[in-house]
């Protein structure tokens, strides 16, 4: 049996024995949970929520043990991912993060992007196999996850469901959903490593006081002995975002409804992420089939509301909207680790109405780097690669607004020829910046042409014979001139 059936077996085995336990549980007429405690009836219904307009803590969690709901790490074994070297934007990249709003936020604090990201607000686990909520560019209806997760074949999967759970549910219906979600995950993808996350804490004060962290512990607990029944692992990122004298969640670490992660939350998350990698083999099916555009889930495709925090369904937001000034806060900013690779023209702070449209922000790469995407806290956009923006504020923004991130990668060499000898393919945004780094081919070396010798002018096979030498005459002897003496001349004769 290899690893694949395996888990297909596991998780047959789990499903039936929970199925049995809950029978038996019935019978005995006894709670199938201990500790941390999680009563047969919901901890919702066991308190006395104040009103939503207020936050405040629950009467459940005055007495709570922080230290009552650790996880033993003896207790699991290897199922609990232990700290490891910092793995990188990398291992980040090649993870696919499927979950609830925080899982949106990841998105929208622009630690993923939507090609490794499903993230579906208000969604349950007992949605994750039934409900279409997954978007792709060839084809115009929504996929359920496990299918989605088929088309995309990730090498691994972090995944992270409970929030939406924590009224209403009890240990054993989780447990029961997140068998079955597993099961039709693994069945569709086998191929990828899955890792549960932890359901994240929330704050001491906080506006539904119905969620508890005594039910999140035991969630908790029930998840990593899930992932250890299964084969799978558990990632703790609790401890990360915990107190660890209150066990709540620390101070700034949720935004103000005490429940969502903030981007200091957000940003200890990913660090304990990286730093608690799981990374095996690939043994995916290569080659990797062709992965279609994604297009983004819209904000109120599961129509409950669980947590009654999201967007305008609160009465405390329907209170703060009446005195707000008339307009929300926009903010575009450039994603933290892309502040040297490019900057934003245009305003970055701008007060909008909902359902308005902001004034246009451009994205400008810097030299060597080029516009990657946009993502935003809450809303749609349409063309998420266009440097050139003009968001529509959505009608459900809270009066927090929305944060609209840009974020620069790294140019690619686009030249077929190496720059060579100083010559730099300036068109070419990499080389511009980098030309020594140029991934273009080296230059072909032209194989000099050797010079012909001079042919020789044939001999004849009977030599011509020369012309003769002609005699040269003699020149005629012209007698010589004699030399005539002249005649004496006369004495004259002296007359006495």
């Amino acid at each position: 049996m290899n690893q694949i059936q395996r888990k297909r077996a596991a998780i047959a085995g789990i499903a039936a024995a929970a199925v049995a336990a809950v029978a038996i549980a019935v019978l005995a007429g006894c709670t199938m949970w201990t500790k941390p405690a999680d009563p047969a009836q919901p901890l919702a219904a066991q308190t006395s929520p104040l009103p939503a307009a207020s936050q405040s803590e629950p009467l459940a969690d005055q007495e709570y043990d922080a230290e009552a709901g650790k996880l033993e790490q003896e207790r699991y074994g290897n199922t609990i991912l232990q700290a490891t070297d910092d793995a990188g934007q990398e291992y980040v990249d090649s993870t696919l993060f499927i979950g609830d709003s925080n899982t949106v936020r990841m998105m929208a604090y622009g630690h993923t992007t939507l090609e490794n990201t499903i993230g579906v607000i208000s969604m349950g686990v007992q949605h994750i196999a039934t409900k279409p909520s997954v978007y792709f560019t060839d084809r115009s209806g929504a996929v359920t996850i496990p299918k989605a997760v088929s088309v995309m074949q990730p090498e691994r999967i972090i995944i992270t469901f409970g929030t939406n759970n924590t009224i209403g549910w009890t240990t054993q219906k989780l447990k029961e959903e997140y068998t079955a979600a597993l099961a039709a995950i693994n069945e569709a993808y086998p191929s990828a490593d899955i890792i549960i996350n932890a359901v994240p804490p929330v704050d001491k004060l906080r506006r539904n006081t119905g969620i508890t962290m005594q039910t999140i512990d035991a969630f908790n607990q029930t998840l990593a002995e899930l992932a250890s029944e299964l084969g799978y692992h558990f990632l703790n990122s609790s401890e990360a975002l915990k107190d660890p004298e209150t066990g709540f969640a620390k101070t700034d670490y949720t935004i103000s409804d005490g429940v969502h992660l903030s981007k200091k939350g957000m940003q200890a998350l990913f660090d304990y992420i990286r730093t608690h990698s799981y990374i095996t083999p690939d043994d995916r099916p290569k080659p990797l089939k062709e992965v279609p555009g994604r297009k983004e889930t819209p904000p109120d495709i599961i129509t409950e509301d669980p947590l009654a925090v999201r967007g305008s369904a609160n009465s405390m937001e329907k209170e703060a909207s009446s005195k707000a000034p008339k307009g929300l806060p926009i903010k575009f900013v450039v994603r933290e680790d892309c502040r040297s690779m490019g900057s934003l023209q245009g305003t970055v702070n701008q007060t909008v109405r909902a359902a308005a449209d902001c004034t246009t922000v451009r994205a400008v790469p810097a030299t060597g780097y080029v516009f990657d995407r946009w993502a935003c806290t809450i809303g749609r956009i349409a063309d998420i690669y266009n440097p050139s923006l003009t968001f529509t504020v959505p009608g459900n923004a809270g009066k927090e607004g929305v944060v609209v991130t840009a974020s620069f990668k790294k140019a690619s060499c686009t030249c077929g020829q190496k720059c060579e000898n100083g010559q730099v393919n300036q068109n070419c945004a990499f080389c511009a910046a980098w030309p020594n780094e140029c991934k273009g081919q080296p230059r072909p070396t032209p194989t000099p042409v050797p010079t012909p010798a001079p042919t020789p002018t044939p001999v004849p096979a009977t030599p011509t014979p020369a012309p003769p030498t002609p005699t040269p005459e003699p020149e005629p002897t012209v007698p010589p001139t004699p030399d005539i003496t002249p005649a004496p001349e006369a004495t004259p004769e002296v007359t006495p």
